[in-house]
């Protein structure tokens, strides 16, 4: 997660928490802080924070704000306490929002097919406001290596990580407040946050496992070097006791033959451990969810299949500047291959031909 995401994360729940925030420029932020606030924090009630190293360097009175720090921990541990997350608002003008009928075909013919259908045609828009996630995870790594960090995971409002909207998301300036001009536009209701977070945290455990698994293939080499060294040491033990075992008279044969015994015992023993003492554990813990709240366009389309009108509803997103493929009527996963089946359009991963 880029320190333009911990910018995000602090600005916004030091305003939901009462604070006054204001910028001052590139990645450099004044806060004044309620006094029971900035005493539950730790921190002064007059701060200046920065989350860029060369921003700290010209600026000797910022305090760095970056991973680990104790401001973004207290503040992780005060927004859980609070609440289970905190809402930003995209500040987009409705201009920017608006798609003419010939781009949004245009759009869903290269986003979209029907199956035994003819070419769509445009309908309607309509405004509306939808919520995607950012969801921080802190993954703890230990083996040989220890290896602290964050993994941030971008969902739609429906469980649908979204793996390249991330870095854009990051760009957009975001308020804490709904924008005026939003205000009396409809808002389109998530899945249960529970839910959301369930389909999240098995995301980050993937994520977290790949990221053990190379971990483990950095620290190889040391590994490799650790047990040919161990092997090698026994080897020759159990060899030199071999010799002496085949040298011994009866009343050396049984002491000799328990010290070969116990060399192999403690060469598996002292094995397994390298091999525990290399193998990477990983502990995901969740730290917060925001709500990225923004404008979409529900854009209507007909669809003529054999000798049947039939509606398609999808959504496009100014931010991305993409159309959110609709989603299977049967399994409620984004398709981009649909086909009609009796009341509902159902996606190919789905379809099962008659």
């Amino acid at each position: 997660m880029p320190n333009s995401e911990i910018e995000t994360f602090v600005v916004a729940a030091l305003e939901a928490a009462g604070a006054t925030v204001e910028s001052l420029g590139y990645s450099l932020t004044d806060a004044v802080l309620p006094e029971p606030l900035a005493s539950k924090l730790g921190v002064s009630a007059l701060l200046r924070l920065t989350f860029d190293s060369e921003v700290a360097q010209e600026n000797t009175d910022a305090v760095l704000v970056t991973y680990g720090h104790p401001l973004v921990d207290a503040l992780v541990e005060h927004t859980l306490s609070e609440r289970r997350g905190f809402q930003l608002y995209a500040n987009l003008t409705p201009e920017v929002c608006m798609l003419g009928p010939d781009r949004a075909l245009s759009l869903l013919n290269r986003s979209v097919s029907f199956r035994h259908a003819r070419p769509p045609q445009f309908r309607s828009s309509q405004t509306l406001l939808a919520s995607d996630l950012s969801i921080g995870f802190r993954v703890r790594y230990q083996s040989a290596t220890r290896v602290e960090e964050f993994i941030n995971v971008w969902m739609d409002a429906h469980g649908t990580v979204l793996c390249d909207a991330g870095p854009l998301y990051a760009q957009q300036p975001w308020t804490f407040r709904l924008p005026s001009q939003w205000a009396k536009v409809p808002f389109t209701t998530p899945d249960p946050v529970d839910q959301l977070l369930a389909k999240a945290r098995v995301y980050a455990e993937g994520q977290a496992s790949s990221r053990a698994q190379a971990i483990f293939a950095s620290d190889r080499t040391q590994y490799a070097s650790e047990r040919a060294r161990m092997v090698a040491y026994y080897e020759q033990t159990l060899k030199d006791l071999k010799n002496k075992l085949a040298a011994a008279d009866d009343a050396h044969r049984d002491t000799l033959n328990g010290r070969y015994q116990a060399a192999l015992a403690d060469r598996d023993r002292r094995l397994a451990d390298l091999d525990a003492a290399y193998t990477v554990h990983h502990e995901v813990s969740w730290d917060y969810l925001v709500w990225h709240i923004s404008p979409r366009l529900l854009l209507s389309f007909t669809v003529q299949s054999r000798d049947r009108q039939l509606p398609i509803d999808v959504l496009y997103n100014p931010l991305t500047r993409t159309l959110q493929p609709p989603r299977c009527g049967q399994c409620g996963n984004p398709a981009q291959d649909l086909s009609w089946r009796r009341d509902a359009w159902i996606g190919a991963c789905c379809l099962q031909d008659p």
